[in-house]
């Protein structure tokens, strides 16, 4: 899926009915998985690819790169901005009620809905299916910060981080991916990708690793609490989580 389709289906939900993502307003009343699970990793049980690349509490994750604390408040961004020697223009996407549209500026999202701002390259006028470069922030409609992703500039293979966060603040999920542009599916197509899920209490619910060989993967491990997951299985529980999670 490319960068903006991704952008597209990740707005709609975050703009979808509140109905639709009944969670409980306080960690205590959370489901205990995500809000204190009972778990206990042991990295010498993890399959040697994992090993060495989980982070098995969530104050051990790389921090968000080229971090800005101006960025945090949607009125600090500038409407140009040179990234990594890339003269870049912000976008602005809104959405409200499962409808997802890009405006001109801040001044037309109203009130309560979610923001998404990101830039991408002036020069390319958003034309290529690469032109997104560094940060790309999400908020809910009450201004609380559920999403932010970096990708890097320049030769592919490209790099991306993306952390999602419970509506507290503290980090739900982390995603370290490598890609590059596939001119068969007009998408970017991942390499390699790390996917960690925490609890509020920081620690580790599950994750996987995944790489690819072409169109085939040649790795792919997942675990939840813990324990060894197929694939699937960990796909499934992760879209429950992370349902219950980002409201």
């Amino acid at each position: 899926m490319g960068r903006a389709c991704a952008l597209v289906v990740f707005l709609a939900l975050l703009c979808a009915p509140a109905a639709s993502y009944a969670v409980p307003a306080s960690p205590d009343s959370m489901d205990p998985i995500l809000a204190s699970p009972k778990v206990i990793w042991r990295k010498s049980a993890l399959d040697p690819k994992v090993r060495s690349r989980v982070h098995l509490t969530a104050d051990r994750v790389p921090p968000f790169p080229h971090e800005d604390l101006r960025l945090m408040n949607p009125r600090n961004w500038t409407d140009l901005n040179v990234i990594e020697g890339v003269v870049c223009s912000l976008r602005v996407a809104t959405g409200e009620r499962g409808e997802v549209r890009i405006v001109s500026s801040l001044r037309e999202v109203k009130p309560d809905a979610s923001v998404t701002l990101f830039y991408f390259d002036a020069e390319d006028r958003g034309k290529s299916k690469d032109s997104h470069v560094g940060p790309t922030y999400s908020w809910r409609g009450d201004g609380s910060l559920m999403d932010r992703y970096w990708r890097t500039s320049g030769k592919e293979p490209f790099k991306t981080r993306e952390y999602m966060y419970y509506p507290s603040g503290r980090l739900f999920r982390y995603v370290d991916r490598i890609a590059k542009h596939d001119p068969r599916r007009g998408s970017e197509s991942p390499v390699e990708l790390l996917d960690e899920v925490f609890a509020l209490n920081g620690t580790l619910i599950g994750c996987a690793y995944r790489k690819w060989d072409g169109d085939t993967k040649s790795v792919d491990v997942s675990y939840w609490l813990a324990n060894r997951v197929e694939p699937r299985e960990y796909s499934s529980r992760l879209v429950e989580a992370q349902t219950r999670a980002l409201r």
